[in-house]
């Protein structure tokens, strides 16, 4: 059934010359592949007629040299690779306190062997630990040799540097990737 409207020059128009006319503004305002965003969640395809495709959870770029038209990626979340952290450093240092003017005697499972006799006043005396072929030399003088109850040379008040790695630092949880925002409702029209 048409309905026939007066025009402007006082002729009839119908209904369907209306719609139309109207198909003709839309296809010129929105054609096809053409974006509508909308605080509204009304489907366009309801007000100016077509077929629309909603556009969810994405954002836009303009397409251009770094992206084609159609194509897609990012991510809302990121979890930092170690390449994608920047360079940086943990400083550890530290040192033993200091022990004091002291000296080491050999324990229990040790044995003293009178090694020479030079004419320099000295005797050189090998140590062997636990019955291992490892010797230490340690001078004494020539009178007084003894089996046991040899010591080191006193090393006086001394510490002794440390270094060390520090340890793992951060949760490796992802992080929120995505720029200041405004959600709107949008729709390409497809046909």
């Amino acid at each position: 059934m048409s309905t026939t409207f007066s025009g402007l020059g006082g002729g009839a128009i119908s209904s369907e010359q209306i719609d139309a006319i109207m198909k003709a503004v839309v296809d010129k305002i929105y054609p096809v592949g053409y974006v509508y965003i909308s605080y509204d969640p009304t489907d366009p395809g309801t007000i100016f007629g077509g077929t629309w495709t909603p556009l969810q959870d994405k954002f836009l770029i303009g397409a251009g040299g770094s992206y084609a038209v159609e194509a897609t990626g990012g991510e809302a979340t990121h979890t930092l690779t170690e390449a994608e952290m920047p360079t940086h450093s943990h400083t550890v240092s530290g040192s033993t306190n200091s022990a004091g003017n002291h000296r080491h005697e050999p324990q229990n499972g040790n044995s003293f062997v009178t090694a020479d006799s030079p004419s320099d006043g000295f005797n050189r005396v090998g140590c062997t630990f636990g019955g291992s072929n490892s010797r230490t030399v340690i001078e004494a003088p020539d009178s007084g040799i003894q089996s046991s109850g040899w010591y080191t040379d006193y090393e006086g008040t001394h510490s002794h540097s440390i270094s060390a790695s520090a340890g793992n630092a951060g949760s490796g949880t992802a992080h929120n990737n995505m720029p200041p925002y405004v959600a709107v409702y949008m729709w390409r029209r497809t046909a």
